[in-house]
């Protein structure tokens, strides 16, 4: 009898433990809940921003916001980590100078990327000017263009896959820039990742990765079917497990991704909100930088001017500038400061500071998004209630834990290539309004290709990404105000063999669906004719050159804005140490500094970029 009271006890304390746990994750789904409404009303109000006009003061005032040793302009991928490792210095003070706020949880719900990009509060959600080789499905044929604004950048609207770009690039762009080869950037790449084989079914090569950083990298945990299909559909078609961050990209693998236990995992909450006790980080959000101060007679950076609440100021710094804005924001604060080509600069009326090709060669990949696929197979994840979705997701896992893009191919096109030329993403896809919005289609592309086709359980789609665009284009002022939206013109597939390679890389797509694992669940491409392409025979490679110049968009992996390289007369911006020639004390850290397409996926790279160049300054500044 003795015996018997301490076990009821203890069965007693563990159904009072379950009922408190039951208790708070009850609480948690009904948060979530509330939030995913109050979002979604947003969304539906969601309208297309011209401009940055809400920047815009309210006087003619400007005031003095105060000195500190460092600027940064932009709170995103390489912004953030740059502010965590200068103010690790306790003598250095920073002011972080971002447009945006801080995340919210709606925002680190991976499964809601989509959504979260037509909320203007963390998206600038740019368009291009009109195209005539790509987007011509779109409204007006004008690309969307999204890009992340708010403390993490672009890494709080992205599809979070983690990828370190590939060894052979890096070592063609240590060549003129040293420094920079694969073998000197792969310890930043560990440094900053705090990675975990959180799955089973994946090959790992553990010394590629690394184990103490502060970015979270594990893989979407769900238990999608059609994902696993295509896993064993591109095995089946003599593509292998591979980890793409190690030894050898050529292969299949799930995604990687910036992710811990169901959340995503940006560069904010990895680098900035650990740290917002330190006293010499003074953070001022929702401010728009206007332009940088640069003395004229010296070439000198000294401060920066920007907008906040109706307010123009000021901020000098001591030390230096650092210009974080992303590929088109960094390129428009450079122009808007007088530093970019004298004939552009002359057409809006800026001062010429200094001669750059800023703007000149930017650079993107094209993602063809058409590839649509209807099955007999209904994902009984999908068809779920949002509260059960719901329960498994405060649990860490389950379709709403994942973005769309959760595995991928990278395949080459010609044999004797380097690194791969092609990737094929398998990315879940429910056909709402919400992503047409998103992607900005025409009435016509939108209703021949997925309207109507139902709720998103029985299908899915292959995103057709060429890795390495032969087509440039630019980014310019559209005047001299500050608050106007840059002309973007991306300028995509211009290029002949871009069309050829893109392709090619969609007759390797659709040659997974003739394999078995796809044959078992009936794979079929929408059988629904794009009427604009109703001048060729149908699925003839006319007719495809066609289908891809309409529904293919650019794939927001924006670079070579600002890039780097020893020689301004040949198109240099930046030097190997990200100072920008022929300018004191101001450095630009981002995508805009690759001198060619360089990264697949550039989130991770431009965090890589954020603790190199952080390296850089602590040793400019303690050699000066």
């Amino acid at each position: 009898m003795l015996l018997k009271f301490p076990l009821v006890i203890f069965f007693i304390l563990i159904k009072l433990f379950l009922l408190v746990k039951c208790s708070k994750n009850e609480r948690k789904i009904q948060y979530y809940e509330n939030i995913i409404d109050a979002n979604e009303k947003l969304i539906q109000k969601f309208h297309y921003p011209s401009d940055a006009s809400q920047y815009r003061p309210t006087n003619n005032n400007i005031k003095d916001y105060g000195t500190f040793d460092f600027i940064i302009i932009g709170s995103g991928s390489a912004g953030s980590v740059i502010a965590n490792r200068l103010t690790e210095m306790k003598n250095f003070t920073v002011l972080l100078v971002e447009a945006g706020g801080f995340a919210n949880d709606f925002v680190r719900i991976p499964a809601k990327c989509g959504d979260v990009l037509l909320l203007n509060e963390f998206n600038w959600f740019y368009r291009t000017v009109p195209q005539t080789t790509s987007c011509l499905g779109m409204i007006d044929q004008r690309c969307p263009y999204s890009r992340g604004k708010g403390i993490g950048g672009s890494s709080l609207v992205n599809g979070m896959v983690y990828s370190h770009g590939f060894s052979d690039n890096y070592d063609k762009m240590a060549i003129d820039n040293p420094g920079w080869s694969y073998e000197e950037v792969l310890p930043y790449f560990k440094k900053l990742e705090r990675f975990k084989k959180n799955v089973d079914d994946v090959k790992v090569d553990f010394a590629y990765h690394g184990y103490k950083g502060p970015v979270s990298v594990e893989y979407f945990p769900t238990n999608r079917h059609f994902t696993d299909l295509f896993i064993k559909a591109a095995k089946s078609s003599g593509y292998k497990s591979v980890d793409y961050n190690g030894c050898s990209p050529f292969g299949a693998s799930k995604s990687q991704a910036v992710h811990k236990k169901g959340q995503r995992w940006d560069a904010g909450r990895a680098y900035i909100e650990p740290i917002l006790h330190r006293p010499n980080l003074n953070i001022s959000t929702h401010s728009h930088a206007t332009k940088i101060l640069i003395n004229n007679v010296t070439k000198t950076a000294y401060g920066v001017e920007f907008s906040k609440n109706g307010q123009l100021y000021t901020a000098t710094a001591t030390k230096e500038v650092i210009l974080s804005a992303g590929t088109i924001g960094s390129a428009q604060i450079l122009l808007q400061s007088g530093i970019g080509p004298k004939d552009h600069l002359d057409e809006v009326d800026i001062p010429v500071i200094h001669d750059l090709e800023v703007g000149s060669k930017f650079r993107d990949q094209p993602g063809m998004y058409g590839l649509y696929f209807i099955t007999n197979y209904t994902d009984p994840n999908v068809i779920k209630s949002q509260r059960k979705k719901l329960k498994e997701y405060v649990k860490g896992y389950g379709l709403l834990a994942a973005s769309g893009s959760d595995a991928l191919i990278f395949s080459r096109l010609n044999k004797d290539s380097p690194h791969p030329e092609i990737e094929i993403e398998h990315t879940y896809m429910d056909p709402t309004e919400t992503y047409r919005k998103t992607f900005y289609y025409n009435d016509e592309t939108w209703n021949a290709i997925w309207n109507g086709t139902g709720d998103g359980s029985r299908v899915f789609t292959f995103q057709t990404i060429l890795l390495y665009s032969k087509s440039t284009g630019t980014i310019r002022l559209k005047s001299n105000d500050p608050y106007d939206y840059p002309l973007i013109d991306p300028n995509q597939l211009s290029d002949p063999e871009d069309l050829e390679e893109l392709y090619r890389g969609v007759k390797l797509a659709l040659k997974l669906i003739e394999t078995p694992p796809f044959k078992s669940v009936d794979t079929k491409f929408i059988n629904r004719p794009l009427p604009a392409c109703n001048g060729h025979k149908y699925l003839s490679k006319k007719y495809w050159f066609c289908y891809i110049r309409h529904t293919s968009t650019p794939d927001n992996h924006f670079q070579g804005s600002n890039p780097m390289g020893p020689d301004p007369a040949k198109g240099a911006v930046v030097d190997s140490r990200c100072r920008v020639h022929g300018i004191k004390n101001l450095r630009v850290a981002d995508a805009s500094i690759f001198p060619f397409l360089v990264a697949n996926h550039p989130n991770a790279p431009c965090m890589m970029v954020g603790e190199k160049v952080s390296d850089f300054i602590k040793e400019d500044i303690h050699f000066k």
